[in-house]
Order: C-alpha cells, then sequence, then structure tokens
C-alpha cells in the first residue's frame, strides 16, 4: 500500500480529513480486496507498520468513502485491527494507531454493531494489558469506548458487564485526562438500566477502591485529586439502593465524603458540595427515607455545619445549590420540616452576606442532573 502512496500527502503524519481528494481518488482507483492484501503486507513490515495504519485511519474516517463498505468488508478491517491492537509482540505506537484507526471510522452503524462484540473484547484486553502503564493506550482505548456508545448505543449498553469494568478502572488513573474522559463516559452511562454491574461495583468498592479514594484525598497537593469525589458521586448514583442495604456500607461511602468536606481548597471544597447531591438524589428515591429524621439529619450534616474550611464564592454557591436541591426535593414535606431545613437554609443565606447577594435562583431539582458531567480538556 505504501508503495502505491509512497511520496503522497497521504502518508505524512497528520490528523484525518487533510487528504479528502487523494482517499477519494485512492479508493476509486483499487478495489477493497487489493488494497486488504496490500495493508496485510505492510503490517508484516515493522518499518512501513505504522504508516499504513495511519493511512488507512485516513481512509476510514471520511464518510462516502467508509460508507460504501460492506459488512464483510467492515468485519474484515475490524478484526485485523483487532489482531494488531491485541498482539503482545506489537510496539505501544502501532497498539496506539490500531485503537486510532478504530475510534475514528465512520463506517455504517449497522455494520459495525456486527462486529461490536469483537471490539469490546479487545479494547477490554488491551486496557487491562495497559492500565496504569501507557496513557496513551488508556486515552485511546476510551475514545474507541466513547465512539462505539455513539455508534451502537443499544448494542453497547447490552454489553455493560464487558467493557464498564475497563472504564471502571481508568476512574482511578492519576493522568488528568484519562480520568476526565472515563468520568464523561462513566457519567454518561448511568442514564441506563445499571442492575447487572451494581454487586460488582460494591465488592470493588469494599474489597479495594473505598480506600483508593481516602488516600488519594490524602494527596491533596496533587492537581485534580478532587476529581475523586466526582467518581465517588458516580458510584452513589450507580449503586442506587444497594447504597442503603447496610449502615456498614454506607458509612464505609461515607468516610469519603467526610474527608473531602476536611480538605482545603476551594475547589475541593465546591466539588463534594456538588457530589453530596448525589447523596440527596439516593435518598430521594424513596421520600420516607429521605425524610427519616436520621437521614435528614445526614444530609443536613455539611449543609448547616459552621466549620467550612473554605469561606470564598465558589464554595458558597455550591452550598447553595446543594440547598435549594435538597428543598426541591422535599415536594409536599417542605410545611413539617420548615424548621428543621427551611430555617437553617434562611441562616445560611444570612451568614453568606454579600456572596449570595447577586446570585440566581438554582433551577430545580428535576431540570439539572445530581452532578455535572466533567467534559475533558
Amino acid at each position: 500500500m505504501l508503495q502505491l502512496v509512497e511520496g503522497s500527502q497521504a502518508t505524512k503524519s497528520r490528523a484525518p480529513g487533510a487528504s479528502d481528494g487523494f482517499c477519494r481518488t485512492f479508493f476509486l482507483r483499487y478495489s477493497f480486496d487489493y488494497l486488504c492484501l496490500l495493508f496485510q503486507m505492510d503490517l508484516g513490515n515493522a518499518q512501513c507498520r505504522t504508516e499504513a495504519l495511519h493511512f488507512l485511519g485516513c481512509y476510514i474516517f471520511h464518510t462516502e468513502i467508509a460508507r460504501v463498505y460492506s459488512e464483510q468488508d467492515v468485519a474484515k478491517v475490524v478484526k485485523e485491527l483487532s489482531q494488531v491492537a491485541r498482539d503482545v509482540a506489537m510496539d505501544t505506537d502501532t497498539v496506539i494507531r490500531a485503537l486510532w484507526c478504530l475510534s475514528n471510522q465512520n463506517f455504517t452503524s449497522s455494520h459495525v454493531q456486527a462486529s461490536c462484540l469483537i471490539i469490546l473484547d479487545m479494547a477490554g484486553e488491551v486496557v487491562c494489558r495497559y492500565i496504569h502503564k501507557v496513557s496513551m493506550v488508556e486515552m485511546e482505548a476510551l475514545n474507541l469506548l466513547s465512539k462505539l456508545y455513539t455508534q451502537c448505543h443499544g448494542h453497547v449498553i447490552r454489553e455493560l458487564q464487558k467493557w464498564y469494568g475497563s472504564v471502571f478502572l481508568l476512574l482511578f488513573s492519576k493522568v488528568p485526562l484519562v480520568q476526565q474522559k472515563a468520568l464523561t463516559l462513566a457519567t454518561a452511562m448511568e442514564k441506563n438500566d445499571c442492575t447487572v454491574l451494581v454487586e460488582w461495583v460494591k465488592e470493588e468498592l469494599k474489597k479495594t477502591y473505598l480506600n483508593v479514594m481516602l488516600s488519594r484525598l490524602d494527596e491533596n497537593a496533587l492537581e485534580h485529586s478532587h476529581v475523586i469525589l466526582l467518581v465517588w458521586a458516580h458510584c452513589i448514583r450507580l449503586l442506587g439502593k444497594t447504597v442503603r442495604d447496610t449502615s456498614t456500607f454506607l458509612n464505609q461511602l461515607l468516610k469519603v465524603a467526610e474527608k473531602g468536606f476536611k480538605q482545603k481548597g476551594s475547589l475541593i471544597q465546591s466539588t463534594i458540595y456538588t457530589s453530596w447531591q448525589a447523596v440527596i438524589s439516593n435518598f430521594a428515591q424513596e421520600h420516607e427515607v429521605l425524610v427519616n429524621q436520621k437521614r435528614l439529619q445526614l444530609v443536613l450534616l455539611p449543609l448547616t455545619s459552621p466549620a467550612v474550611k473554605e469561606c470564598v464564592e465558589q464554595v458558597d454557591v455550591a452550598r447553595l445549590n446543594t440547598w435549594w436541591y435538597l428543598i426541591g426535593h422535599l415536594d409536599h414535606s417542605k410545611q413539617q420540616l420548615f424548621v428543621q431545613v427551611c430555617i437553617p437554609f434562611l441562616f445560611f443565606l444570612l451568614w453568606s452576606g454579600s456572596k449570595v447577594r447577586h446570585l440566581k435562583p438554582c433551577d430545580p431539582p428535576d431540570q439539572h442532573p445530581p452532578v455535572p458531567t466533567p467534559c475533558c480538556p
């Protein structure tokens, strides 16, 4: 393949989309089977393997080219690229490029669905092999899973057990971009029925990851350590009623929040107040749980506490939003709980003084998500 394009702009390193005219001409000139044969030959040559993968990535990125491929053609490409990524003998750059090709393809969605299981299995295998070792591999694997989530949504959701474990592991990455990308994908997934994941996540948290969260908060000097609180909130939302199965497990989860409230820094303080909304949402799944005196006192504790580490506007805004979020969820019980909830809320407004005078009221709880979806930088 490289002999055919030698000296052309298509072999130069750049993002897909930079050689539209060349790729169209090339596609029209040679048959798919012939190009596959050349591609397989180039993969066997270490000197031109990376360039061949780059050209293929540019080639299948173009919608008008990619949509011409039949289901069988797509299956051939997916199988070949998956084998490259799986091959333990391949160098890291080649694995990254193979994942990049699959995450940038624009094949017909129904054709990709037919090969979806192969891709999901491969992505999980690659993540396990490179976990916390090569961040670029982790990032490209997440890009691939995000692409599949969009392209074959229904199929991917039915196979949650196959791929969520990889995303869960990457939620604890110390590489900010990887962690944020994993959190974005995990948060988007919450809208679906995640019952099949609950027991596995619960066991992983009890066995390992609650301690990881606590130790990560000890590393408060580490930039982006506050994101672990958003991960904690994601787990609360994912677990649903299971959080309240036993007081022991609930107390273990709340240790993370307790440590978060004790940390210094306006960013981490505002994040823990925002994340506390996940607890409110969880209790509000059953109204009688939220208005139960013990549960309500638990929810109010950080909101009414005068021992706030950072008395700055950013923290006050997050605290106000969480107050309002709680009041919105009380629904018809507001009047009975006026003394217990509304009066402390008014005291908070007076105590905050001028910092909150110009704040816009929050949307009602049903008009915004419990925790804002983090954006990947």
